[in-house]
Parts: C-alpha cells; structure tokens; sequence
C-alpha cells in the first residue's frame, strides 16, 4: 500500500468511527444519525421542499419519503403539501433536539481532538480545509 493509499484509508476508517459515535449519540436522543442530518438542513433553511432534500443529498425520492415519514412519527418535522411541492418544517421539538444536538457534536469534537494542542487543531483544520478544496477543485 502507497502512502497515498494510506491516507484515504484512514481517512475512511476516521469517517466510518465519527458515524458510528454519532449514529450512538443520536439514537440516544431518540433520532438516526440520517434523521440528524436532515433536521439540521430543514432547521438551517426554516422550511425545505422534499425535492430540495433528495437533490441536496442525492437521495431518491422514495428514501426522502421513508425518512421523513419516520421524522414525522416523531414529531420533529410537519409536512405540508402544497401541489406539486411538499413542504417541509422543523417543529419546536426539533428546534430543541438540534440544540441537544449540538451539545453531541461539542463532545465528540472534544473526544477527536483530546490531547491536541490550539496548533495543532488550527494546523489540522487548515489541512482538511486544502483537502477540501483540493477535491472541489476536481468537480
């Protein structure tokens, strides 16, 4: 394996464990990590179409269908149809529960970065900045 090989390995495995420990952290809030994903877009935009979220995350529409209709269970997203669009709104609960939310991604930016110094968090956030942006610079 090449070192560059490397690199995107553990960047997988990084991801894969950053999933999973937030995947545990929401369930304990009652929400899929998924679920998380698409409140903090409806909450960050006040109100989404359904078609707005399948092409924001390249999702079908019967998968956007699914998830929502389990947020909705919840009570932590209403849905308004308005032909041809479905319109969809972030509750008080989900107002609530993305505050908590934030508290779970506070902590687990803590566990990631235990023992680093401010140096090192701004040198590792300027790397993953030029990461990005390297890959953005291929699309």
């Amino acid at each position: 394996m090449n070192c560059n090989q490397y690199y995107t390995y553990k960047l997988k495995v990084l991801q894969h464990d950053i999933k999973i420990l937030f995947d545990s952290e929401f369930e304990k809030l009652g929400i899929t990590g998924q679920q998380g994903i698409f409140l903090i877009y409806v909450c960050s935009n006040g109100s989404v179409h359904q078609n707005d979220i399948e092409q924001h995350f390249g999702l079908s529409k019967s998968t956007v269908s699914g998830i929502i209709k389990r947020m909705l269970k919840k009570e932590i997203i209403t849905k308004q149809s308005d032909y041809p669009f479905v319109t969809i709104k972030p509750t008080e609960k989900a107002k609530e529960l993305l505050e908590e939310m934030g508290s779970v991604r506070e902590e687990i930016n803590n566990k990631l970065l235990n023992g680093f110094s401010s140096e090192e968090k701004t040198l590792l956030s300027n790397m993953l900045d030029r990461m990005i942006a390297n890959v953005k610079e291929d699309d």
